[in-house]
Parts: structure tokens; C-alpha cells; sequence
């Protein structure tokens, strides 16, 4: 028996090790396993062999292995090591975070009768309270689901019930084993096992002639027509498919008879039934075909010239791609990804949301075809586990996806790339708390490979990096054919002759998306709230509806009549009354996507309009149903939040129209002027990107502010050069790291306390090495029923920055109690 080392899928910091036999299992690096821990058996990882050495606790073997093969090479465990000591996070969470969904077997507690409780339990024994559903359920199937007994366990009203029942001996708990619900998917086959001669057609009256003179043919067994005419269609189609085996599918679609037929024939030995794996396609329906140019421009020559000897020279070598909205980055990562195809290396795309995932796949399809493999969200589990053992057999050579692909199975990654490498979704919010650009420079430079982060607007942390040399900047400040930029114009909406009361399209802008449809062209209009109105209002009162679970007013949703949470998806019926006065005078105020909608079909009834949010976007199809629309100019006037502003490509749209761009401003986050300048410049990329010129309307409050000055300007050094100087003093990113400790909990004064124990351990601990802001309420105090408290801590040395998080979670017991958790957000995002 050997050691190895496990890192199981529980919240535990160290791993552990087990004993197994290798002649029976082979090589057990990556694969998942059953393992014993404590009195339950919870699925495990394997990271590597331990050295034989005498040790002096008893060693438990592993109960049995969950894969054949390996679902990580080996080259990752190093990776998730760092991940885990980086973020402080379990380094078995951290490898159920990696892997796709459902791959986890836990042990679960049902609720089970015993004998004696089926005897003596025949009816309700409270004659003071009416039945629960659930008794009734216990007693007609004898037992209780795992979900259901849990939720009953951590109920009050029926705890001390259960615990009297189970003193009686009326009931048990027992342990059961939820198993993986994500598996490889096969279907049967068959294959031909007779040399008998089998006419070359069927069909006409020679054809039955033909199969009437196999079905008798001297010296064997007689065969009925149906027979003969299956094992003809199975030697025709195995020959049209140049493989043996041919699915039982396939033969039932050319001949209705056969599944009959295949099982007399399975008996009589002429053919021989296996099965064989297939993978769950998740590319839907047929993606548009995009022609490889025949002649880079210029720029795109010049950035190549440096990219492709670094990918020859098998180093880690990092660039920040700095080009304007057009100029053609997407060429540049497919050059790329060519020559490191060529060289027998794998290539890794990453992009901050499913819908440039989209787009991007698309042309790399037109140029790799099957080597092209899928990792994200928008696919179902079972496509989503068949895409990561593509990846991971070798089949998949080039992986697109959104951030959790920085963690696909690639066996030698010779070419990373970030494309829209500012965008803020690269960030993972909750849980394991990773930064998908980060971790691509990491794996990059483990795998000896090329990173390439590409942005129009990059941040301003990846622009100090390349200033400073850590990244080889290249810029590309023209457009493709040398089209121009955009010309912007600012619309100041303090001015009352700008726009009418009641309405968000300013008369500018309303002048100019007359002409575009006058002139058969298509326009954009963006606005980064999604619903009707963000606020649902009293008139009696002045309160807004809030969520019952969360400290924010409800958005108002006017097509599907209901007011929404987007924190929680607490869900209110359209004809509510007010939280605090009960009056059933409520009005819709504030501006969101689907009244933007409404009010364009107002304006311009003959154009075709349509929306892409989060709300219309989430299918797949549908998105990609409504990017083919536009690009067969089937829509006039498209209007959607911050996901129509990233990387999609419209030759025909020449107008954009930002409603309101002042939105991101007011938000409490040292990037907010940042952000509005990545946004408002993206946006603008989108207009002009075909034969004629484009123009944008930007619609503002603040028309001074320098980040929107700056967007009309197209100047990202401007706005580098304002950023550095403001983020100065006080100090900010990129002059120093930021953590921010999150504590959330039902109990606000327990959070409150814990928040305050953990502001004066990093204080006491590390003094004069970081900073401690705090303990403060987070900007939304509540969430989801749990109040949020948060700690930012500020320093120039990453050392001691971990150091106060790991006194923080080693002290976590004393810390916090009851349900209060402590998260560690290292390298923040978000402040909210």
C-alpha cells in the first residue's frame, strides 16, 4: 500500500494523507476520491504520492476511486497551492471550485423510522397543533430526504420534537451518501461481427431480390428480411462514418425496424453491442463563419513581431495589448494562437462574460474548428463536465471562457490571453475570492508561457505594471482601414431646454437616432440599470419599497408586473401597498432599460427595438439569436446595460446614445471615475466600425467631470496620469495592496463586535506595517437577512498583509460567534 496526499472538499486548511493499492488503481494523481474523514465520507482530491516513512497514526486506506482518469494534470497542484495560501482558502475548496459542478459526493443525515416508531407513530401525537406536511411524509415513506431533515433540524419549532422522538427510539438518523450528479455520458453501439456478403443496395425490386438472397443463403441459419436489411444499414453507415462502431440511434433513424432486430441479432452473434462515450454539444446552433485576412495592418504586424518569438522562446513572458476599440486585437490572439498550436502547445482565452465568450467564439471556430472547447457558466453541467475532459484528454487544444476557465485541464498552456482585461467580472465575489487575470499571470508563468492582456482601457494598476517594466506595453492606436474614431458629443441635462420632464432621451439625441433610421443605419443606446425604474415610490410617504431581506429599494420590472431584489430575488406583485404607511398610492421613479424600450416605441413606433440585459440574455440562444439579427440588420435602435459595451462587433452600427453616464460616479469606490471612463469609452468603440463614420451622445449631470471630459477626448494617458496623481495621496492601488475582511451575520451587535475585534487584532498585531480602516458598515448593510461589516486593510508589504488575515482566521473561534462569518477578500474589487 502507498501513501498520497488528499486535499478533501470541506472546509479544512490542511490535507490529508490515505492508503492505496497502485496495482489495482494506476496512477492516482487528479482524480477524485471517496474518502473516510471522521464519521462521515466525503469526496477527496489527489495531489501527489507521500514519501514511505514510519508514522505513528493509523493510516485509512481510500474506500474506492471516483474517475479512470486524471481530471487535472499535475503541472495544476502547484497552482491550487498557491491559490489557497494567496486567498486563504482550503486548498480542497479550492479544486471543487476549479472543477466543473456536481462532481462532489457529501454524506447527508436523513431522518429515518425505526421499527418501533412505524408501530407506535400511526398519528399526530399533538393534539394542541395541526399535522405538518412532513409528518405525513415520514410515515408513508419512512423516511425524510436530506434536505428536508435538515431543514428541520435547524428549525426551533420542531427540534425539541425530534429530539423526544429520537430518545423514544421512535426515529434515527442515518448516514447516506449523496452521490456525484455529474457523469460521462455514453450510448450503446454496434458493431458488424459477420464476413456474410451483403448487397451494395436495397432499394427496388432488385434490392428485395438482394436481401432475399442473403436471408437464405445455404449453410447457416435462415434470416428474416427485417434482420438482413439492419446488418445492411449497419455496414453502409459504419462505412459512411469510417468507424466501426455505429450508434443504435443512428440505425433506428435510416430503419424503424431495427431495435428489434439488433437484440435477435445480438443473440445470434452476428453483431456485438458496446458502449461507447459522447459529449453534450454546447455550441447550439451554427456559429457565423469568419474568413481568415489575407493582409494584417500595420500595427498589427508590428505587436506580433513581439509576441511570436516570445511564444518560440517557451518563457513566461507578459504584455499588456493597449489598443483603441477596432484596431483588430482579435487578428493578433489568433496569429497567436496559431503559431503556438503549431508548436504542439495549448492555448487559453479568458473573457469577463459569457456574451464576449460569444462573440470570440465564433472566429476562433472559423479558424481551429474541433479544437476549440468551451468553459462557462451559460452551459449546462453535463456540457460543461464534457468540455472540461476534452481539455483534459488532449482532444480540446484551444479552451475559451470566462473566469473559472483559468483553471481548465491543459496539459502545456503555451498562450494566455485576457481580453477586456479591466473588466471587474474577471473577479470572483464570493466564495473563493480569485481574480481571473491575476491567476492567468500565474499559470503563465508556472507553464513558461506568453500572457497576453488585452484592453482598450486597461486598468490603471496593469498600466502602472507596464510603466514600471513588469509587462512590455504594446499599443495599437488605430483602427482597422485606418477608420476614425467616434466623434462625441456631450449633452449637458442640467440644461432644461435639453430634454422634456418626464422623458430620459434628450432632444439631441432624439434628433440624431431619427436620422440614423432615416439613414437605414443602427443604433446603440446604453443605460446600466436594467428593469423599468430603480425605485418604486410611495406618494403619501416618500419611502421606497424596500426588500424585506436586504437594505435596498426594490426595482420595478413593468413586463413581468413584479418588483424585484437584485441582491436576493425577494420577488413583490406589481399592486403592493407601502412598508410604512399602507397606502396603495405607489409610482415608478427612475429610468431603467425596459423603460427605455417603452419610450423608443413611443418615439419612433416604425423602428425595430429590441433589449439585451441580464434579464434577456440569459439564454443562451437567445442571445446568440439576437447578436444574428443585428448583424443581418434586422434591429434598428438596440438598447442594454454595460454587456452591449464589451467587444461586440457591429459594422452597421453608427450612433451610440449613453442616457445617463453618471451613474457609476456616486459610487463609494476609489475606481468609480475609472470605471466611467472604461465604460463610456467601450461604448463609444462600438459606433464607426464600419464604412461610415460614427458619433456618440453622451447624456450627463456632470459634463466637468474629467473622466467624461477624457472619454470625448479618447485620451487614456490623460486619465492614467489624473488617476496616479489623485491616488497619491491618500495612497491606493497601484501604490499599495488592499484586503478587505468581510464580516456578515443575523445578529447586527454580533457583528458589529466582531468587527471591532477584528479592526484591533490587525492594529495590535501589525503595527505600523498596514493600515486599518474600520470597522465600518459595508455601503449596503444588509444582504440576503445578514448584516455586513467590513475592515479595509492597506499596506505596502504583502507580508504583512497575510500575515494580520492569517491572525484573523486563526482567531476566527474567538472572533465570531453564533453564525457570524469572517471572508477574506484579498485584492478587492468591489466595495460594496
Amino acid at each position: 500500500m502507498i501513501r498520497i496526499e488528499v486535499a478533501v472538499a470541506a472546509p479544512l486548511v490542511q490535507t490529508l494523507s490515505y492508503s492505496f493499492d497502485p496495482e489495482k488503481s494506476g496512477d492516482p494523481v487528479g482524480r477524485r476520491v471517496l474518502v473516510p474523514m471522521g464519521r462521515q465520507r466525503v469526496t477527496g482530491y489527489v495531489l501527489g504520492l507521500l514519501p514511505e516513512e514510519d508514522v505513528s497514526y493509523k493510516i485509512l486506506p481510500v474506500i474506492r476511486f471516483l474517475d479512470r482518469k486524471a481530471l487535472f494534470p499535475e503541472n495544476l497542484v502547484s497552482f491550487f497551492r498557491w491559490i489557497a495560501d494567496y486567498y486563504h482558502y482550503p486548498i480542497g475548496e479550492v479544486i471543487r471550485t476549479a472543477l466543473p459542478g456536481g462532481l462532489t459526493s457529501r454524506n447527508r443525515k436523513i431522518i429515518q423510522l425505526t421499527p418501533s416508531g412505524r408501530k407506535e407513530l400511526v398519528c399526530w401525537p399533538l393534539s394542541n397543533q395541526a399535522e405538518p406536511d412532513w409528518f405525513a411524509l415520514l410515515l408513508e415513506k419512512g423516511e425524510l430526504g436530506s434536505p428536508l431533515s435538515k431543514k428541520l433540524e435547524a428549525d426551533k419549532q420542531w427540534r425539541k420534537l425530534l429530539a423526544n422522538f429520537l430518545k423514544q427510539g421512535l426515529i434515527c438518523y442515518k448516514d447516506t451518501l449523496d452521490e456525484a450528479k455529474i457523469g460521462e455520458k455514453h450510448e450503446r453501439c454496434f458493431v458488424l461481427e459477420t464476413a456474410m456478403e451483403l448487397p451494395e443496395s436495397i432499394e427496388g425490386k432488385e434490392g428485395r431480390k438482394a436481401l432475399a438472397a442473403v436471408a437464405k443463403q445455404e449453410g447457416r441459419e435462415v434470416l428474416t428480411i427485417p434482420l438482413v436489411r439492419t446488418l445492411f444499414h449497419l455496414s453502409a453507415l459504419s462505412r459512411e462514418q469510417g468507424q466501426e462502431a455505429v450508434a443504435a440511434k443512428d440505425l433506428r433513424r435510416v430503419y424503424s425496424g431495427a431495435s428489434k432486430a439488433l437484440l435477435e441479432l445480438e443473440q445470434r452473434g452476428l453483431v456485438r453491442s458496446v458502449k461507447r462515450r459522447i459529449y453534450r454539444n454546447p455550441f447550439g446552433e451554427a456559429l457565423p463563419f469568419f474568413e481568415k485576412p489575407e493582409m494584417l495592418s500595420s500595427e498589427q504586424e508590428q505587436v506580433l513581431d513581439q509576441i511570436l518569438p516570445a511564444i518560440k522562446e517557451h518563457s513566461f513572458a507578459p504584455f499588456l495589448l493597449h489598443g483603441v476599440t477596432g484596431c483588430g486585437k482579435t487578428e493578433v490572439y489568433l496569429r497567436a494562437a496559431e503559431l503556438t498550436l503549431e508548436l504542439g502547445r495549448d492555448v487559453l482565452i479568458l473573457v469577463p462574460e459569457i456574451a464576449l465568450a460569444t462573440q470570440l467564439e465564433a472566429h476562433f471556430v472559423s479558424r481551429f474548428g474541433e479544437k476549440v472547447v468551451l468553459l462557462h457558466s451559460g452551459l449546462t453541467p453535463g456540457q460543461r463536465f464534457d468540455q472540461w475532459s476534452l481539455a483534459a484528454t488532449g482532444e480540446g487544444r484551444v479552451v475559451i471562457g470566462a473566469r473559472s476557465a483559468v483553471f481548465a485541464p491543459l496539459a502545456d498552456p503555451g498562450l494566455i490571453v485576457v481580453d477586456e482585461e479591466h473588466d471587474s467580472g474577471f473577479k470572483q465575489e464570493d466564495g473563493l475570492r480569485y481574480h481571473g487575470r491575476d491567476l492567468a499571470i500565474l499559470r503563465a508563468s508556472y507553464n513558461k508561457a506568453v500572457v497576453l492582456l488585452g484592453s482598450g482601457t486597461p486598468t490603471i494598476t496593469s498600466y502602472a505594471k507596464a510603466m514600471k517594466g513588469k509587462f512590455t506595453l504594446l499599443s495599437m492606436k488605430k483602427r482597422v482601414g485606418d477608420r476614425p474614431l467616434p466623434q462625441v458629443s456631450i449633452v449637458d441635462l442640467r440644461k432644461k431646454e435639453e430634454k422634456e420632464r418626464g422623458q430620459a432621451i434628450g432632444r439631441k439625441l432624439q434628433r440624431e437616432l431619427a436620422l440614423n433610421l432615416e439613414e437605414g443605419q443602427q443604433s446603440i443606446l446604453l443605460l446600466n440599470r436594467r428593469g423599468f425604474s430603480s425605485i418604486y415610490l410611495c406618494r403619501d410617504c416618500g419611502e421606497p419599497v424596500r426588500c424585506v431581506h436586504c437594505h435596498v429599494s426594490l426595482t420595478y420590472h413593468k413586463r413581468a408586473a413584479k418588483l424585484v431584489c437584485h441582491y436576493c430575488g425577494y420577488v413583490l406583485k406589481q399592486n403592493t401597498v407601502c412598508g410604512s404607511c399602507r397606502s396603495d398610492q405607489l409610482i415608478p421613479v427612475g429610468f431603467g432599460t425596459e423603460r427605455i424600450e417603452q419610450e423608443i416605441a413611443g418615439l419612433f413606433p416604425e423602428a425595430r427595438v429590441a433589449r439585451i440585459d441580464s434579464d434577456t440574455a440569459t439564454d443562451r440562444r437567445k442571445f446568440l439569436s439576437l447578436l444574428r439579427k443585428m448583424h443581418q440588420r434586422e434591429i434598428d435602435i438596440l438598447i442594454g446595460t454595460q454587456m452591449i459595451a464589451k467587444g461586440l462587433d457591429f459594422p452597421h452600427v453608427t450612433l451610440v446614445g449613453v442616457v445617463w453616464a453618471d451613474g457609476g460616479l456616486s459610487m463609494p469606490d476609489f475606481r468609480a471615475a475609472e470605471r466611467t471612463y472604461q465604460l463610456l469609452s467601450q461604448v463609444t468603440g462600438r459606433a464607426g466600425r464600419g464604412d461610415h463614420p460614427g458619433r456618440v451622445i453622451i447624456q450627463t449631470l456632470r459634463p466637468e467631470h474629467y473622466a467624461i471630459q477624457l472619454a470625448q477626448a479618447h485620451d487614456y494617458e490623460q486619465l492614467y496620469e489624473k488617476e496616479m496623481g489623485i491616488r497619491n495621496n491618500p495612497l491606493f492601488p497601484p501604490y499599495l495592496r488592499l484586503v478587505n475582511v468581510k464580516i456578515s451575520g443575523t445578529s447586527e451587535a454580533e457583528v458589529q463586535r466582531a468587527a471591532g475585534l477584528a479592526a484591533e487584532l490587525c492594529r495590535s498585531s501589525q503595527k505600523k506595517k498596514i493600515e486599518v480602516l474600520g470597522p465600518a458598515p459595508a455601503p449596503i448593510d444588509r444582504i440576503r437577512d445578514r448584516f455586513r461589516w467590513q475592515v479595509l486593510l492597506k499596506g505596502g508589504h504583502p507580508s504583512a498583509l497575510h500575515a494580520a488575515c492569517n491572525n484573523i482566521l486563526e482567531n476566527q473561534s474567538i472572533l465570531a460567534r453564533g453564525d457570524v462569518r469572517i471572508a477574506v477578500d484579498v485584492d478587492p474589487e468591489s466595495m460594496m
